[in-house]
């Protein structure tokens, strides 16, 4: 076991990091060849290794994620490769790594492989090709200026640090030399965690002088002692400082948190990590044969099949505990056959005390709080989820947050991916059998299963303890226990008990009820007595959403002044609140939405000083309380409809200033008539979204245009609206505008100055001919494409936005994107693919008149840019195509868009080069051909896993229209060519070359 290190020397501190290793790389040039090898190499000796293809959940926005990685990975692994600098994302990669080298003391080696070093220093040769398309696309663009020449400096910072250079030599080496050399260098995550912890040094020290490490043989160390005294802690902390000095190293950690199937994969892992290589040695039925034979107790004698049978039972119901196996084996030691098999009944029917018992010694090195938490869970919320668990749980006062980090360190509940809280099933019978013996020693706490729930119905059991009763989904309950003997009752639930008729009035004797839940108990019409002040300082919520309750008892809310939620909505039977109600001085929350013989609220809501939301949508209320207006702390208001009743109009009260908090606002369905809106809306200072859909007013009140915060407007299907007020460009902040099925004939140019609005839907608007002049900042606007005076009417204001593409040399096109599956059949060429060939009628280019190709294709794809080619009719006389690329600047966004389409203008501008022309005009060119280039590489060089796509199919499936567009199309003259011509595959492209 002799080492050439000492033990101190390892010891240093180090800063954590996530990943050992991050490799950037370009994808097209090594991904299958010498990154793949190199990342084996890696993997193999232990290192942990980021490589994006490899290492990214589906899902996942893959710019974030590398660039959290890069500042998460103690080293770095640059492998220059000729196309390299082609890529901005791996360039823009290279930029991150070079910051966290000087910020965070990240670990920096270049590779130069198939490049020489001075190629990467001085930006020469391939690179130098790649910075001069870079360039031509960042012309007159200052922050791209400056983003390349933060690429080259990058790039000869890198180059001048110790690296790598595999050209000449023999890839295998080189690779062995780098994982050599990054081995060396690293200092593992939790190892330089460990070392932080007050004490730990004494421990290591001591570990350290009984391995006595300058010896040349083997050593067996056992670390002894009770759950939670440190022991895995020591042993990683021993393991991460002394592991990088064998070439073989393997630390199997929390085999007891080992999920369901995986106990197999241990062996896989041992074998794999020592060998180094990554292959299963085992399958699922072989890993449990090889653990069923741990558990034959039957000294020389070979077990006969039937015993291997039940030992592999043992093993899954185990699910990973070794303390279970230890103690089931020592059992079925020496055992026949109807041993085993009574044995195996029982373990799969009731756990074994001994592993319960066992395990309890966990559970008896909790605090207090800890163990009511544990419980809590054990019983109940297994499986719900971490943040209603916690909501819960912070009623007991407990400090639940803390305290289940707390539980979740010592292993014994672990939060899974779906953010749910989970155990293992042993630790929760371990739970179950602690309030068991809780129970037989007359102290209960909790109460879940039906023969204790027996005891109580029969028996009139005493549950002094008892604090939570759940008989959720007992679909055959009629009438509940006497609560008596319950005086420390906090939770009662019983959803969904649908043939529940009587809640026993003894339930008012429970004054500790915190939250009583009768949500679909659906024959329960009678709201159950519950007198005097409920647990004060605790959040109290009731609800009976969807029970067949008649009414709310009046006397009832004079006594809940810490109730904070009210949850009434879908009593179908509910006709009236009782006033008693606004003395909720509490109150947070009240729903009383789908109440359908629901038809007003009381005078004094606005007493609900504290009510935050209010909902009280698709009810008969028709006008709402003046006094709701004293409601300063609420946020959201609703009383949308689905359509009212015919001479049913509904009014809000004049605002007089109040309401303000209030965000949010549902009048729809309300059959809102003129007069009927408060004219005083515009107080509503904090007002971000206003929903008056489907309402008969034709004129909005003036003041709307002094909502300042409002983000969203929705005017759909008003269809008496025919205008709206030229000063809606005074909503600054207005995203969202949504004008869908009504009868406007035209929209107010002062739209164009909504300077925040992003989306625009004016779908149904059957009488609309011609679109608005848009704002700056729109990027959606869905409209009735099928009408073709709204499609011109588009690239109108398209051509309107980027005008100065050729007076400024611009060559970054706008794109729009609309919610359409179908490319409009305005579009007269249309077709399938990554590129489409548009044969240009005769006479096809009129000049004053022509303005440029319109384009629409499909968004599933990402489009990071277009190259357009103008062929000539004739290769005679030295003309060639023209070709340029066009980038498409703001589309980031709209990449896996299944359902959409985008928009966009190819102006003749941007690609006419009269210089090249040799005096021939654009109808000497007969062809137009786009290619649609996207992002197949995707960040920093990867493919994207979820699609499995490559160079080759990449807009295989991508639906394309273009469309000649002219100013005035009644003045064409144009004609059918005789014969087509597309031999640019004949002529010469030449890439239009900017002055």
């Amino acid at each position: 076991m002799a080492s050439s290190s000492s033990f101190a020397s390892n010891s240093q501190y180090c800063p954590q990091w996530k990943y050992d290793v991050f490799l950037s790389f370009r994808g097209a040039d090594t991904r299958t060849t010498f990154t793949s090898h190199l990342y084996e190499g890696l993997k193999n000796r232990g290192i942990f290794t980021f490589q994006d293809d490899k290492r990214l959940e589906q899902g996942d926005s893959i710019s974030e994620e590398l660039l959290k990685a890069i500042e998460e990975s103690q080293v770095a692994l640059i492998i220059f490769s000729k196309n390299y600098a082609t890529s901005r994302w791996c360039l823009n990669e290279l930029v991150k790594i070079m910051e966290c080298k000087e910020e965070k003391g990240q670990i920096v080696i270049p590779v130069f492989y198939d490049v020489d070093l001075s190629h990467v220093r001085h930006q020469t040769e391939s690179f130098a090709e790649a910075f001069s398309k870079h360039e031509s696309k960042y012309t007159n663009d200052i922050e791209g200026i400056k983003k390349v020449k933060g690429w080259r400096t990058a790039l000869s910072d890198a180059a001048d640090l110790k690296g790598c250079n595999i050209h000449g030599r023999i890839e295998s080496e080189c690779i062995r030399e780098l994982v050599d050399d990054v081995s060396s260098k690293l200092c593992k995550t939790s190892s330089s965690y460990l070392q932080d912890i007050v004490g730990i040094d004494t421990h290591l020290e001591k570990v350290k002088s009984l391995l006595e490490m300058e010896t040349n043989d083997v050593r067996i160390l056992g670390i002894w002692g009770m759950g939670g005294v440190g022991k895995t802690t020591i042993a990683k902390a021993v393991f991460d400082t002394l592991s990088p000095q064998f070439q073989g190293a393997s630390f199997l950690a929390d085999v007891k948190e080992t999920n369901t199937n995986e106990m197999h994969s241990l062996q896989n892992i041992l074998l794999s990590e020592l060998l180094r290589e990554d292959k299963r040695y085992v399958n699922i039925e072989e890993g449990k044969r090889l653990m069923a034979h741990r558990l034959r107790f039957m000294k020389d004698e070979a077990p006969d099949e039937h015993i291997k049978k039940l030992a592999l039972e043992v093993v899954s119901h185990a699910k990973g505990l070794p303390l279970a196996l230890r103690l089931w084996g020592i059992w079925l030691h020496n055992q026949d056959t109807t041993m085993w098999r009574e044995v195996v009944d029982m373990i799969k029917r009731e756990s074994s005390p001994d592993v319960v018992k066992n395990l309890k010694i966990s559970f008896e090195g909790l605090q207090d709080k800890e163990k009511t938490i544990f419980l809590g869970i054990a019983c109940f919320f297994r499986g719900r989820k971490e943040d209603e668990t916690i909501e819960i749980l912070e009623s007991y006062d407990l400090g639940a947050r803390i305290r289940l980090r707390g539980l979740i360190e010592k292993s014994i509940v672990f939060i899974t991916i779906y953010d749910t809280i989970q155990m293992h099933d042993l630790i929760q019978d371990m739970g179950k059998y602690v309030v068991k013996m809780q129970k037989d020693s007359g102290q209960p706490s909790r109460l879940w299963n039906i023969e204790d729930f027996d005891d109580v119905m029969v028996n009139n059991t005493q549950f002094l303890s008892l604090r939570r009763i759940d008989l959720s989904y007992s679909y055959s309950l009629k009438r509940t226990p006497d609560f008596k003997g319950m005086p420390n009752l906090e939770y009662l639930n019983l959803w969904q008990c649908t043939s529940l008729e009587e809640v026993h009035h003894s339930l008012k004797y429970c004054k500790k009820l915190i939250e009583l839940n009768l949500n679909f108990c659906t024959k329960l019409e009678r709201f159950p007595e519950i007198l005097g002040i409920m647990k004060q300082g605790t959040a109290i919520k009731i609800m009976t959403s969807y029970s067949g309750i008649r009414e709310l008892p009046l006397s009832f809310f004079d006594h809940q002044p810490h109730l904070i939620e009210l949850h009434l909505n879908d009593m179908k039977n509910l006709v009236s609140l009782p006033s008693s109600i606004c003395k909720l001085k509490g109150l947070v929350k009240l729903n009383v939405s789908r109440c359908s013989k629901l038809e007003s609220l009381p005078e004094e809501i606005g007493d609900l000083e504290n009510l935050e939301e209010l909902d009280a949508s698709y009810t008969l209320i028709s006008r709402s309380p003046s006094s709701i207006i004293r409601l300063n702390k609420l946020k959201v208001l609703s009383f949308g409809q689905h359509r009212s009743e015919d001479g049913v109009f509904f009014v809000f009260p004049l605002v007089n200033e109040g309401l303000l908090s209030l965000k949010y606002l549902d009048l729809s369905g309300c059959n809102i008539i003129d007069g009927r809106l408060p004219e005083d809306i515009g107080s509503l200072s904090s007002l971000e979204w206003l929903q008056l859909s489907r309402n008969n007013f034709e004129h909005l009140p003036r003041s709307i245009s002094e909502l300042g915060a409002l983000k969203n407007l929705d005017l759909s299907h008003c269809k008496r609206l025919t205008q709206l007020p030229e000063d809606i460009a005074c909503l600054s902040s207005l995203e969202k505008l949504f004008l869908k099925g009504n009868n406007f004939e035209y929209l107010p140019q002062s739209i164009s100055k909504l300077g925040a609005l992003e989306y625009l839907n004016l779908l149904d608007c059957k009488r609309l001919t011609q679109l608005p002049e848009f704002p700056q900042q729109l990027e959606t606007i869905d409209a009735d494409w099928s009408n073709d005076l709204i499609c011109n009417s588009l690239f109108q204001n398209i051509i309107s936005l980027q005008h100065d593409i050729c007076s400024s040399h611009s060559l970054s096109l706008r794109v729009f994107r609309s919610w359409a599956e179908d490319i409009p059949s305005w579009f007269n060429y249309q077709g399938m693919g990554k590129s489409v060939l548009v044969n240009l009628p005769k006479n096809w280019y009129v000049s004053d008149n022509f303005l440029g190709f319109a384009v629409c294709h499909s968004g599933e794809y990402y489009i990071d840019c277009i190259t357009a080619h103008l062929i000539p009719l004739s290769c005679d006389g030295g003309l060639s195509s023209m070709t340029q690329e066009f980038a498409l600047s703001n589309n980031s966004e709209y990449s896996d868009e299944w359902s959409s389409i985008n928009f966009l203008l190819v102006p003749l501008g941007g690609l006419w080069d009269a210089s090249n022309a040799n005096e021939k005009t654009p109808n000497d060119y007969g062809c137009i051909k786009l290619d649609f280039i996207g992002e197949t590489d995707d960040a920093f060089g990867e493919t994207d896993d979820d699609f499995e796509e490559t160079d080759d199919d990449f807009g295989e499936n991508m639906k394309i229209g273009v469309r000649l567009l002219y100013k005035n199309e009644s003045e064409l003259c144009i004609g059918i060519r005789k014969s087509r011509y597309e031999e640019e595959a004949t002529c010469s492209s030449s890439k239009k070359q900017r002055p």
